[in-house]
Order: structure tokens, then sequence, then C-alpha cells
């Protein structure tokens, strides 16, 4: 395994090496997600969580592969979804 040796900056910022940003084909823009594994900090693609998830959905789609893109359409409407649900229980709540 290859380390590279990166400086934190101003804002937490850290710049990955060209030579991984041309592998993974990241981008300006790209949004990734940062994983603790105890004193490991550890960057992850989407992408590289959601594909190999795409097929665990095919229960739910009459066997269909889905794309990523409707993976993540689906998590939103599915996150949004719940946020009303608990802000209607709150409000209820309050209603009491």
């Amino acid at each position: 395994m290859v380390m590279y040796p990166v400086n934190v900056r101003h804002k937490g910022q850290v710049t990955i090496p060209a030579s991984i940003r041309e592998e993974l084909g990241l981008k300006e823009g790209d949004r990734l997600l940062v994983q603790r594994r105890g004193q490991e900090i550890v960057l992850i693609s989407p992408g590289d969580v959601v594909d190999p998830t795409a097929g665990a959905f095919r229960e739910y789609t009459n066997g269909e592969f889905l794309t990523t893109d409707q993976i993540r359409e689906i998590a939103a409407q599915s996150i949004a979804a719940q946020v009303m649900s608990e802000m209607d229980e709150i409000d209820q709540g309050r209603k009491v």
C-alpha cells in the first residue's frame, strides 16, 4: 500500500494526490464519504458504497437492477418521507 503525505489546511481541507484522483476518476465537485476507523481517516467514493448494493434492491423492483442514480433518488425520497413522518409526530405531540 502506497501512502502519500498531505497537509491539513484551513477548515480541515486536504488535497488528494493527482494520481489517486485520476485512478478513481474523481473530479472537482465530487462528494466523498469520510469515515473514522480508530486513528485512521478513510475517504470513500459514494459509488463504491452504492454500486455493490444495487442488487440488494431487486426484491423491491420486480427483479430489475437499479442504477446508482435510481438508488440515490429512492433513498432521498425515503429520507424525506421519514423526516415528514417524524415532523408530523412532533406536531401531534404539541397539540395534545
